[in-house]
């Protein structure tokens, strides 16, 4: 499976909700039930999570897992948080802002933030 990552942070309403328009389910499906097929259970940290469907998606086929998801976008977040409401599992995904950016000056993630 072939996916292409977004160079930028969706920090446009407009943006985040043409991106949530696009029908991701096949690759998001293809996704979850990976890591179901390789052992994923319990606990999951979904970073750059997005519009939350892959946690979401986790969370309803596995009952016991729980899932936060992280983004530095709040348009992408408050997508996830309104789908999260009306979803089944609401009570086992958390979604967050990153606190300080998430990168340092190389790119890299801030290990810092996950203390």
């Amino acid at each position: 499976m072939q996916r292409e990552l977004e160079p930028e942070v969706m920090d446009d309403v407009a943006e985040a909700e043409a991106y949530d328009a696009m029908d991701n389910s096949q690759p998001n499906q293809a996704f979850v039930d990976r890591l179901v097929e390789l052992g994923a259970a319990g606990y999951c940290l979904d970073i750059g999570t997005g519009n939350g469907l892959i946690p979401l998606g986790f969370c309803e086929r596995l009952p016991e897992a729980i899932c936060v998801g992280v983004d530095l976008s709040r348009p992408m977040l408050d997508l996830a948080m309104r789908r999260r409401a009306t979803s089944g599992v609401a009570g086992r995904v958390t979604f967050m802002p990153d606190p300080d950016g998430g990168v340092g000056g190389d790119g890299c993630p801030n290990p810092g933030r996950l203390q």
